[in-house]
């Protein structure tokens, strides 16, 4: 079994947001909206830091796998 590896993420968005002026964004993959750790921790970030963070949730049970387009998309800005 594995982890999600959000964890480690978590923490370095929060530190970044907390330290630096930086933007934070974040593409989280999950199986389905339940299984999204730190959903609320996350929401809470972006409302603490409007304009400096995105959050981005990919939900298989709702719009499929992630795609190698849609990783572009992203890190592109789209």
């Amino acid at each position: 079994c594995s982890g999600s590896g959000i964890t480690p993420v978590f923490s370095i968005a929060s530190t970044a947001l907390a330290t630096t002026g930086r933007r934070v964004r974040v593409y989280y993959p999950n199986q389905h909206r339940d299984a999204i750790i730190f959903a609320d921790a996350l929401a809470k970030l972006v409302e603490e830091h409007p304009g400096r963070i995105d959050v981005v949730h990919h939900v298989y049970d709702e719009i499929g796998y992630v795609t190698t387009q849609q990783v572009i998309d992203f890190l592109a800005g789209s």
